[in-house]
């Protein structure tokens, strides 16, 4: 069985950059993957790319082994391989290292407003076919239980209707009288309407509305702020 974990070094010229991983294929094109997005840890291969573009890089496997002998084979590279890009001259597992809150931010602000291709869409897309997410009959169980007994008392009842209607009575102003987007009338036009001697039909007419409109704003119904 080929393995496909082992040591891999990116090399620029005679400078070297020496590195690990159980998925060998994987991690060799994250780096790149970074590269490109300006965002690799690794701040000297990142200025040379930056510089020169990824086709200065050459890559090379240098050697296969268990995933559990890669840190120790990584460090005899890092021990005997001169001209080393890596900061570090230790050999490390990133597993269960936590990022930095100011490191997440930089990566977001780098990969904010990036447009994904539709091919990386459907390749996303087709990843996840098959993969639903599984919730036990246990978990629902358990959640079912946790939304019965929430007893909510008549103070917390009372308090949600008002902010509810809060809610309500804000977006109504946003859409009443002449704010409305759909409104064929204006303040001026329901004036004209209330001081105006001529017939509802006639008025219905004349303004191109409804004539239970002009009753109702006749009788103060609709359009009270005028």
């Amino acid at each position: 069985m080929q393995l496909n974990s082992g040591v891999y070094i990116i090399s620029y010229k005679n400078k070297n950059y020496v590195g690990s991983s159980v998925n060998l294929k994987k991690r060799l094109k994250d780096h790149f993957f970074c590269l490109k997005k300006n965002i690799h840890s690794n701040k000297r291969l990142q200025n040379i790319y930056n510089k020169h573009g990824k086709e200065v890089f050459s890559t090379a496997i240098v050697a296969y082994c268990p995933p559990e002998y890669c840190i120790k084979l990584e460090q005899w590279f890092l021990d005997n391989t001169k001209n080393l890009l890596n900061h570090l001259k230790f050999a490390y597992s990133a597993k269960g290292r936590v990022t930095k809150k100011s490191t997440k931010l930089k990566i977001s602000k780098k990969l904010k407003g990036k447009i994904v291709s539709d091919e990386t869409k459907n390749l996303l897309s087709l990843s996840k076919v098959g993969k639903p997410h599984y919730v036990s009959d246990e978990t629902k169980r358990k959640m079912s239980e946790s939304g019965k007994q929430k007893v909510f008392s008549k103070t917390h009842r009372e308090n949600l209707r008002l902010a509810a209607l809060n809610r309500s009575n804000k977006l109504s102003e946003k859409v009443k009288g002449e704010n409305n987007p759909s409104s064929k009338l204006n303040w001026n036009i329901v004036k004209e309407i209330r001081n105006s001697d001529l017939a509802v039909k006639d008025l219905a007419i004349k303004y191109n509305v409804a004539k239970m409109t002009i009753y109702k704003i006749k009788n103060n119904k609709i359009w009270k702020e005028v």
